[in-house]
């Protein structure tokens, strides 16, 4: 039996890259924060924090870099990066690595799947693979002989399907890396533990009590929890291929108040009636059980679902291009449409509101992004699962804002709600949880002192 917090192991990466954009904030080897960091003198193309993390580095670094100078002064994408290291380090796909922990995770290269037979049907990621040969094939002419295509196929199709995205402090992407122990486990929209990183090396802990801590009783979430059933299906069949059917999938409850739409009838406050992912209408309020039969209410609710899919696309497109205005304004003008016809705990609404709080606080408008962050959480706390990053780091932002602005009451409320979960989700040692201990001292001595000052 383990507990929620307990470390079930420590895995560092069979591969890694660093994303292009953190090349200037983060070393390429240990991927953490570092004020000054050294360029390849070679190509040009990586940083490293210390000469140790250069040699760390050294050993498919140095096959790598004549590639990447051919390429200059264009970078290679993440994911090309990620295969030709992969390929630089594919005479040893047959050494078996082993995860630190309570968790007995030992695996090669070797033994990941492929996916050879679905990747070959699904033109998306032939035509992705096809992309991917040409690059590889230009800048290793003369420097490094490929493979035959069938192993550059399987070596693909392993790529793709084992892949975890690596996570900066807040959970924000910085990375991706091929961890060959942690790829055992098995999704659920629902998991009983949760990956978090320090640097590239990749920390699993329970969030829940798990009896029998063996791989085949561990379960993690490979996609975002934010997105309905249909969705979240279609993600995982999409990149994994296959269905889900946990319990959060077959919550047919969860899934009517994710399509929620505000009852008619203003006096119900609470209620909703809800939309399905086949566009069918529950028609009768869930809370004061009025009938809906206006047709045009029901087109119009249905389309706003529409137009916010189409605003978060748009929003994507404008964060691109480091446009946070655009997006404010863009989201704003999508809710001020919806607010009296999508219930708060929408899907689409949600997102939207997610999108605001993120400009705004890339605006400096902290009363807006108060506004729009707090309306978030309560769909947080229904959609994720206990113990989610997610929500910590949620409440987290929202307290330091209100910190930020002297609001310390409610500091101090979120700011200890975040400490709750994130010491089950990152523990002690992480440096995002020493910071929120920081974060929570400073709000304590700044109520001390404001009680001294009124007295």
């Amino acid at each position: 039996m383990v507990e929620p917090g307990t470390i079930l192991c420590v895995s560092e990466p069979f591969a890694h890259v660093l994303s292009n954009k953190e090349h200037d904030y983060r070393c390429e080897n240990c991927m953490k924060r570092a004020d000054e960091l050294k360029r390849c003198s070679a190509c040009a193309s990586v940083k490293y924090c210390s000469t140790k993390c250069q040699k760390s580095d050294w050993s498919i670094h140095k096959k790598e870099c004549p590639c990447l100078k051919r390429f200059q002064p264009k970078i290679p994408t993440d994911s090309t990066r990620l295969l030709l290291r992969l390929v630089i380090r594919f005479n040893n796909s047959s050494t078996v690595q082993e995860s630190k922990g309570v968790l007995a995770l030992r695996r090669s290269f070797n033994n990941l799947m492929s996916h050879e037979k679905e990747i070959t049907n699904d033109k998306n990621r032939c035509d992705q693979l096809s992309q991917h040969l040409f690059t590889l094939q230009k800048v290793t002419a003369g420097v490094i002989d490929l493979p035959s295509s069938r192993v550059l196929l399987q070596i693909f199709g392993k790529m793709t399907t084992n892949s975890f995205t690596i996570c900066g402090e807040e959970m924000q992407p910085i990375g991706v890396g091929i961890y060959l122990g942690p790829s055992l486990l098995d999704h659920r929209c629902t998991p009983n533990a949760v990956i978090t990183f320090q640097g590239k090396s990749l920390h699993l802990r329970a969030v829940a009590q798990i009896a029998d801590p063996t791989p085949s009783n561990v379960f993690i979430s490979y996609i975002d929890q934010l997105n309905s059933t249909a969705e979240r299906r279609r993600m995982l069949m999409e990149q994994y291929y296959f269905k889900c059917d946990c319990s959060w999938c077959q919550d047919k409850d969860l899934e009517i108040s994710m399509h929620a739409i505000k009852c008619p009838d203003k006096a119900c406050v609470e209620g909703f009636i809800s939309l399905t992912d086949d566009g069918a209408m529950l028609t009768s309020c869930f809370v004061c059980g009025q009938s809906v039969s206006d047709h045009k209410f029901i087109q119009t609710a249905f389309g706003l679902e529409e137009e916010c899919r189409g605003c978060l696309e748009e929003a994507k497109r404008a964060k691109q291009l480091n446009d946070p205005e655009r997006i404010l304004n863009m989201c704003e003008s999508c809710l001020n449409q919806n607010k009296d016809i999508l219930h708060p705990l929408n899907l689409s609404c949600v997102k939207i509101l997610d999108c605001s709080f993120d400009a705004s606080v890339d605006l400096q408008l902290w009363d807006k992004a108060l506004m729009y962050g707090s309306e978030t959480l309560p769909a947080y706390r229904k959609y994720y699962p206990p113990n989610s990053p997610n929500l910590g780091i949620q409440l987290l932002k929202l307290g330091k804002i209100h910190l930020y602005i002297h609001n310390l009451k409610e500091a101090l409320k979120l700011l200890q709600q975040a400490r709750d979960i994130l010491l089950v989700t990152h523990g002690r040692d992480h440096v995002l949880y020493s910071q929120l201990l920081e974060l929570l001292d400073q709000t304590q001595e700044e109520m001390r002192t404001e009680l001294e000052f009124d007295s």
